[in-house]
């Protein structure tokens, strides 16, 4: 909701590996660009920048 707000942004594309979650996602903000293989979606939109997002479980824990 925050990028769709902004005035700097002129395009929205989402990726996910899962496309139930990707049309629910997509559905429940309105973003018609969606993608399953970021590859594809690399080589179709003109990206200025990407937000990667993983659920917590997915991040590396700190061994110090």
């Amino acid at each position: 909701p925050t990028l769709q707000a902004s005035t700097d942004v002129d395009k929205i594309a989402i990726c996910d590996l899962d496309a139930t979650r990707l049309a629910t996602v997509g559905n429940q903000f309105n973003i018609a660009a969606r993608y399953t293989d970021v590859a594809t979606m690399v080589r179709a939109e003109k990206l200025d920048g990407v937000i990667i997002s993983t659920p917590h479980i997915a991040h590396i824990v700190d061994s110090t």
